[in-house]
């Protein structure tokens, strides 16, 4: 039986795999985005014709490179 999971939008899971496709929608970053970031080290994970992008490589990406914003 197949398993759904409801995204609260911007919220990437660390146990969690997304299609290009939905890390896009969640994050709302697009291709060119996701291109920067694949050549700033973003590993992306191919699976036949689809790109996967795994959460905790996301956060880990995003701790390294993420630019802090002081409030």
């Amino acid at each position: 039986m197949r398993q759904t999971y409801t995204f609260t939008p911007g919220e990437i899971r660390s146990d969690s795999s997304y299609t290009q496709a939905e890390f896009e929608r969640i994050t709302g970053l697009g291709r060119a985005a996701i291109r920067a970031a694949r050549r700033r080290g973003l590993t992306v994970r191919r699976v036949g014709r689809t790109n996967y992008i795994i959460g905790r490589e996301w956060n880990d990406y995003l701790a390294k490179f993420g630019e802090v914003v002081a409030s």
